[in-house]
Formats: structure tokens, C-alpha cells, sequence
């Protein structure tokens, strides 16, 4: 009995099916990367789970509130596993991309989202292997989730006869420092028993830590993550002139949908790496942008505060794109016709 993820699902098989979805959506653009393999996969879809929705969970057996929670030698909840399956934070973490470990403590840092896959199976002098991890300044890292994960080898030793399997499972372990200092680790996951180790942290405050890896000599692991920052104090003036404008406006348009890795001149009003609709809402109250603009990419118009009024970036007409979209259609229709002749 050891659940590694949950959906809000009545029953294991409709969860089976829920997660196993999820993981062929990635698999599918992960194929010919290392992100396929099953070690990465599988880290990248616990570490992406969520364990707020469990803050008020009441157990129907004790009748008591019973919230996720782990320990450094039990890494996952024993009702909850790594949490409730998202696919939008799993994706986020495959989208960041292979971000590769070190065997000397690293100059520079991973990003916020992404994952890494080492395979040291060949290498019985292998290290430690590290990651750098930076919370910006003025910034609060409001989770981090960090997943390890590997795989059981099984030996068959009498294949001539039937199967005669022997099982061995490396030990893998976690430690989470301040980078400043080594010695103290803020915490660890160090279970003896599974094949998956598990940080999570909240409200990590701006500085650089560092993750280090221990027991991958003569093994491969995969390793996933997700940090979710945000600034301190949001700001929509993204360019720092003292007054949020229409020219604040455009930056938000003109950048509006990067993902990751965004700064706050690009747009990005609250600190979460992303220029999105959250972001949008500080232009709104600052009453830059109507409340009442129907779609966050249209081009509407933004007040300037001391600039009058400011029109955003125009975009096709309704007319012009039916009518782009019906020349495409027409030259999908011509090109077909002359493939059947």
C-alpha cells in the first residue's frame, strides 16, 4: 500500500485511468528526449501534484483533520502519496527542459521549472551530483517541490528455466542546504525503503540552495521540479517609471503567454515567472485597463495616467481573419484535389 499520486476520483481504476492519461499527454512530446524515460516521467508527474486541497481533509475512519504531510525518511503521505495529479505544473516541468547536475557545487542555477536525467550505471566512482536553486530578490518561493525517482533492477538468473528474478534497489538519498552553507542541511530525504525521494518546502525566502543527490554510483535516477515564486511586493509598473500607464499596458500586451522565465519588465506583475491574466489584474485595479475588456488580447485601449489616452497593438479584424482562414482552407482544398489526380 503506497499510493504515488490521487485524483478527486471515486474509485483506484478511475484514478489509474486519470493519471495514466496524463502521463501518455507527456510522453508524447517528450518522445526522443529523456524525458520518456520512466524515471523522469514519473518525477515529473508527483513533483508536479498539489497538496493545498488536503490542508482541511478529515479522515472518515478517526473523524480527525489529517492534511498531507511527510517526513525526511517517509517522503510521501501515506493516504495522499506526492498529491493530487496536476498536469499543468507537470507540463510546466517538462517544458523548462533538461537541466543537468554537477559533481562540484554549480556557479549557476537551475530554472524554476524543469528536470534532469542521470545515468551513472557504468560509473562506480560517481559523486554527489548538485543543483543550484535561486528565490530572486524581493521574492518568496512559495513551494518548491523536488522529486527523485529510480528503478528496481531485476536480475533473471535461471533464464533457460523460467524466470528466477532477483530484485536489488540502489539507495538514493536528498539533501537541501542554504548555499552558503554546506554542512547544515535544511532538510533531507533519506527514506531505506522506496525508490523515490521527496523535498517540499514553502515560503523559501530570496537566496540561493542548493539540492545534492547522494548514491548514484553504478545507477540512474530521475530528478523533476517546481518552483512557484512571487515578488513581495507585486508591481504593475513593469518600467519602473513611478506611475502604472498605458506603456505598462503594451509591455504586459506585446510579452502576454511566455510561460517561464519572464521578468518583471516583460510583464510579469507578481513574480511567478509567467505574463498571464494574474498579471493583467494589477493593470485592472490600477485602472489602467477596463474591467470590462472582453478578451486579454485584444487590442483595447489603455489610459495613460499622464499621457491621455493610449490605444494597445491593433490586431486582425474578425472580416480578415474568416477571410485568412478561408483561403487557407481553400488552398488545403486544391492542394488535396491535385495529390488524388
Amino acid at each position: 500500500y503506497k499510493p504515488d499520486l490521487v485524483t478527486p476520483s471515486p474509485s483506484t481504476s478511475v484514478s489509474t485511468a486519470r493519471i495514466s492519461s496524463a502521463a501518455a499527454m507527456l510522453h508524447q512530446t517528450a518522445v526522443g528526449t529523456d524525458a520518456a524515460r520512466s524515471e523522469v516521467m514519473k518525477a515529473i508527474l508527483m513533483s508536479g501534484a498539489t497538496k493545498s486541497e488536503f490542508a482541511t481533509w478529515v479522515d472518515p475512519t478517526t473523524g480527525l483533520v489529517n492534511p498531507w504531510d511527510h517526513t525526511q525518511t517517509r517522503p510521501l503521505d501515506d493516504v495522499f502519496g506526492a498529491g493530487e495529479l496536476n498536469i499543468y505544473n507537470s507540463y510546466l516541468e517538462q517544458f523548462g527542459g533538461k537541466q543537468s547536475g554537477t559533481q562540484s557545487a554549480p556557479a549557476s542555477s537551475v530554472g524554476s521549472y524543469g528536470w534532469d536525467y542521470q545515468d551513472h550505471k557504468s560509473d562506480p566512482g560517481t559523486g554527489d551530483i548538485f543543483y543550484n536553486f535561486t528565490v530572486p530578490t524581493d521574492s518568496t518561493a512559495k513551494e518548491l517541490s523536488i522529486i527523485l525517482a529510480w528503478n528496481v533492477k531485476v536480475t533473471d538468473t535461471d533464464p533457460g528455466s523460467g524466470f528466477s528474478p532477483v530484485e536489488s534497489l540502489q539507495n538514493l538519498d536528498l539533501a537541501f542546504y542554504d548555499s552558503t552553507n554546506l554542512n547544515a542541511p535544511i532538510t533531507t530525504s533519506a527514506s531505506t525503503v522506496d525508490n523515490v525521494e521527496h523535498i517540499y518546502l514553502t515560503n523559501l525566502t530570496s537566496g540561493t540552495y542548493t539540492l545534492k543527490v547522494t548514491g548514484s554510483a553504478n545507477w540512474d535516477y530521475g530528478l523533476a521540479w517546481r518552483m512557484s515564486t512571487a515578488f513581495n511586493t507585486p508591481s504593475a509598473d513593469f518600467d519602473n517609471s513611478g506611475t502604472v500607464d498605458g506603456a505598462d499596458f503594451l509591455a504586459w500586451q506585446r510579452n502576454n503567454g511566455i510561460l517561464l522565465g519572464a521578468t518583471h519588465a516583460q510583464g510579469d506583475a507578481n513574480g511567478d515567472g509567467s505574463v498571464d491574466t494574474d498579471d493583467l489584474a494589477f493593470l485592472t485595479a490600477a485602472g489602467v485597463v477596463s474591467a470590462s475588456m472582453s478578451h486579454p488580447n485584444a487590442g483595447g485601449s489603455a489610459s495613460g495616467n499622464s499621457s491621455g489616452s493610449l490605444h494597445g497593438v491593433p490586431e486582425p479584424t474578425s472580416g480578415a481573419l474568416l477571410a485568412a482562414g478561408g483561403m487557407m482552407i481553400a488552398a488545403g482544398r486544391i492542394r488535396r484535389r491535385k495529390r488524388c489526380e
